[in-house]
């Protein structure tokens, strides 16, 4: 049998006890390391659901004793299709943009005060604003991986029920390979090198003096780093996106913007004693 299971895409256990029905799950995840799903709609369904990677109970006339045990729950066995062809695709798609969105954004934010370090001879000096750097994640880049993870599909619902072939295509081209992961990481490695390297170069060239005649110190060198990360990191998630939704735009538009706001409401005097090195920053 264990060659017939091999070969098989679907199985149907029918007048089978509930541990045999368990057992075909657990053949098929630990000898062949199949990612499996296991349906049902009675009490004797019970164990197979939850030796699934992926439940599903169907409330019907057999009570409801697979529904509370399963993953998700379904009234008709049709709705299958639909939570595997289009929630279960889009869902596959938005946690893929989701981890690469994280990963990117953590890595361009505090790269530069690694590349910083070799100029202070490792003391952990800190350029940026403290303010600025604890809003960073919380509200400046927060919004775009959110809304990819709520809105973002590649292909609309309606190619997808009249099409339901297009699944083949995530089978053979996978939005999340270790390949597409590299791929993120080096561009977030490449973003930090540039927008360091390149506010590092403007600085050393010449002072920035404002109409004072005050020149910059380390947090107008810090700060403008700080902006250009929030502006790349912002954009670069913005262009990634396969659907753009009004959402999806806004949440970039608003990261920009509250970054901006708090930048100065930071600069004014009355927040000296709040935020004492964004102050007098904007002048620059």
């Amino acid at each position: 049998f264990l060659t017939l299971y091999k070969n098989c895409m679907t199985i149907v256990a029918y007048r089978s006890t509930p541990k045999q029905k368990a057992e075909v799950v657990r053949v098929m995840k630990t000898r062949f390391h199949m990612t499996c799903l296991a349906i049902g709609d009675g009490a004797n369904d019970v164990s197979m659901i939850q030796e699934a990677h992926v439940g599903v109970g169907i409330l019907g006339k057999e009570g409801s004793h697979a529904a509370m045990s399963a993953d998700y729950v379904l009234r008709r066995f049709c709705h299958l299709r639909r939570l595997m062809f289009v929630h279960g695709r889009y869902n596959f798609f938005r946690t893929t943009k989701v981890v690469f969105f994280s990963f990117y954004k953590n890595l361009v934010f505090p790269l530069p005060l690694a590349w910083h370090s070799f100029w202070t001879q490792g003391s952990g000096q800190i350029m940026f604003e403290p303010l600025l750097v604890s809003a960073f994640n919380t509200f400046f880049t927060s919004l775009p991986p959110l809304a990819a993870g709520m809105f973002e599909k590649d292909v609309r619902e309606q190619i997808i029920d009249r099409m339901p072939f297009v699944d083949e295509k995530v089978k053979e081209e996978s939005p999340f390979t270790p390949l597409l992961f590299a791929g993120w990481m080096f561009a977030g490695l490449w973003h930090s090198l540039v927008l360091y390297f390149l506010g590092h170069g403007i600085f050393s060239i010449d002072d920035v003096v404002n109409e004072n005649g005050r020149a910059g110190g380390l947090y107008v060198l810090g700060n403008t780093i700080i902006t250009g990360v929030v502006f790349v990191v912002n954009i670069k998630m913005f262009v990634s996106l396969s659907y753009l939704f009004w959402i999806s735009v806004g949440s970039v538009a608003i990261g920009i913007l509250f970054f901006f706001g708090v930048f100065m409401f930071g600069s004014f005097q009355y927040m000296v004693d709040f935020a004492p090195d964004a102050y007098g920053v904007m002048e620059y």
